[in-house]
């Protein structure tokens, strides 16, 4: 819901409480590091947020242009760079969370479930940064290209929040190596040329 307060438009999201819960720190962190649109007002028991409202880009931009590609490169080497508090995102734990709440659940379902978290525990260890952890189109606002829905931030694997980036954006394989070239190049830190896949 789009207000004015003093001749500036301001974005009311009232009960905004996510079903994965609300990160409000990593909120905040973002806001100030220029990564998400400036907060005016949190109160995070009614789940009541007020933010800077973002004007939409002129143009939807095309993301698989070279370019673009440098920018969101740019972007998320930007947020991995920044110095978080330790909340982590516990993968395992969201996986739990959305199966239990399959009313009908298929057991291909709950065989991939089980598959998903045997990956999971098998992940070699990482240097966790901070991650956004569901960078998709409708995430980056305006020119500016600032990020919102925080819901799933937290120390995290940078190869992860690459990855879901790579599959949300619908880049092929080669477009997957020249944003992690762009990436690394932007001083990234996750290692490594492959291409990450959610």
């Amino acid at each position: 819901m789009v207000i004015t307060s003093c001749g500036s438009a301001l974005l009311l999201r009232p009960g905004w409480v996510s079903s994965a819960g609300v990160n409000w720190c990593c909120i905040k962190l973002a806001a100030e590091q220029g990564l998400a649109p400036r907060l005016q007002y949190v109160d995070a028991e009614l789940g009541l947020m007020i933010t800077d409202w973002v004007e939409p880009a002129i143009s939807p931009p095309d993301w698989h242009t070279p370019e673009a590609m440098t920018r969101l490169a740019g972007l998320v080497a930007r947020v991995h760079a920044t110095p978080a508090p330790a909340l982590t995102l516990d993968l395992e734990a969201h996986l739990r969370f959305y199966l239990a709440r399959i009313c009908h659940r298929d057991p291909r379902v709950t065989r991939l479930f089980h598959r998903m978290v045997a990956l999971l525990q098998r992940l070699p260890s990482i240097a966790p940064v901070f991650c956004h952890n569901d960078i998709s189109p409708a995430n980056v606002l305006g020119e500016s290209m600032l990020l919102v829905d925080w819901e799933y931030a937290g120390i995290g694997d940078p190869a992860f929040d690459l990855a879901c980036l790579i599959r949300s954006f619908a880049l092929n394989d080669d477009e997957a190596r020249q944003l992690l070239e762009r990436y690394q190049q932007a001083g990234g830190a996750a290692p490594g040329h492959g291409s990450p896949r959610c």
